[in-house]
């Protein structure tokens, strides 16, 4: 049923087990190579660029600092592979109320139409 291995045959069986690691070690080690050669660097050099670049928008008043705090913030959780907290409610009263006659944006409401004086249907 099984064939039993000579002495002699577990030197050979040895080097062929050897052989077969080494291809591939070898074959990891070329698709490692070519992958960063052709994809290009990764990881770190990309938050570094992009974190210059979010540092320049609130230069130029782009961004506000809350903003950039957490945009930063967010970031820096997911290099280190922290999960993402999820935004709460800005500033302490998440409803904003309009005073009368205005709108969210401070612009005046348009005046509504008067209904005409006679008794006019159609």
């Amino acid at each position: 049923m099984l064939h039993l291995a000579k002495k002699g045959d577990l030197g050979e069986y040895l080097f062929w087990v050897g052989a077969a690691i080494g291809c591939i070690v070898l074959a990891t080690l070329v698709i490692l190579w070519y992958r960063r050669k052709v994809l290009g660097p990764q990881g770190l050099d990309e938050n570094v660029s992009l974190l210059d670049e979010l540092r320049a928008m609130k230069a130029r008043g782009e961004i506000s600092e809350e903003e950039y705090d957490a945009t930063r913030h967010a970031m820096a959780s997911r290099a280190a592979g922290k999960p993402r907290t999820p935004a709460g409610p800005r500033g302490v009263g998440a409803d904003r109320v309009a005073p009368p006659g205005f709108d969210l944006t401070g612009a005046p409401l348009p005046e509504p139409e008067k209904p005409d004086s006679g008794d006019q249907r159609v």
